[in-house]
């Protein structure tokens, strides 16, 4: 099997209410929808367990109990979806799929934004979070073309050439990293929230959006093996670039 094929799966969320349930053989993880800001948590990568999170989502207007209820949830497949409706604190509705696929050498966790208003004008921002216990965090620029340690993490908002981040734990064999497409790059910004944890926050869209229009924002992680992670890194982000939009329906 080759870097990019996956391999098919089935049936591998668990819904209860408003929480969800992640188990594949190499990973394991947990999804509050109704606190969709903390992404996937409760963390498990071949056996064992990682404090943090991946992929939250905070859009503006999602801070009321009544904002944060998501109006539809189901899982399908690889795909975990929950839709939050326009409200009256935000005048948008979001449509979340996280994604994951296994691969013979990663884990692939797709982060899929949509997008839509009922206004003839808007401005909708979405964050995304990922929050690790890590030692190093490199860079891997446009292409995979250059990489990079990050070792002053009080410099704020990183360049548009930053799209991929790679963090490295300290005592595992594997690294994450973490990509936007290089069409929806917004502002990066790579910090330290605590001694020994490393946070990658996206500020995305925050663009114009009109009535009838769907605005489509992709994020990907992966767990990729740590003596490769680097090259693995630029092939994914490559891959990722190249790829068409997905479908989402």
């Amino acid at each position: 099997m080759s870097f990019s094929e996956n391999i098919p799966m089935t049936n591998i969320w668990q819904l209860q209410a408003s929480h969800a349930r992640l188990q594949i053989p190499q990973f394991a993880a947990s999804v509050d929808l109704s606190s969709p800001s903390l992404g996937l948590q409760q963390l498990d990568y071949v056996g064992a367990q990682i404090a943090g999170h991946l992929l939250g989502v905070s859009a503006s207007g999602i801070s009321s109990d009544s904002s944060n209820r998501a109006s539809d949830v189901f899982a399908r497949g690889e795909d975990l979806v929950a839709t939050y409706s326009e409200a009256e604190d935000r005048p948008y509705s979001l449509e979340v799929y996280w994604r994951v696929t296994a691969r013979e050498a990663t884990t692939v966790v797709d982060l899929l934004l949509s997008l839509e208003t009922s206004l003839l004008e808007s401005f909708p921002s979405v964050a995304t979070q990922t929050q690790l216990t890590a030692d190093e965090a490199w860079l891997v620029s446009c292409e995979g073309k250059s990489t990079e340690e990050i070792t002053d993490f009080t410099a704020g908002v990183l360049s548009q050439e930053s799209l991929c981040v790679v963090l490295r734990p300290e005592g595992v064999a594997w690294s994450f990293v973490e990509m936007s497409h290089p069409d929806d790059q917004g502002k990066v910004n790579v910090y330290c929230p605590s001694k020994g944890e490393i946070a990658i926050q996206r500020d995305l869209a925050g663009a114009f959006l009109e009535k009838g229009v769907i605005r489509r924002l992709r994020v990907r992680g992966a767990f990729v093996p740590r003596a490769d992670d680097l090259q693995l890194a630029g092939k994914l982000l490559n891959e990722l670039a190249a790829g068409a939009p997905p479908l989402t329906a």
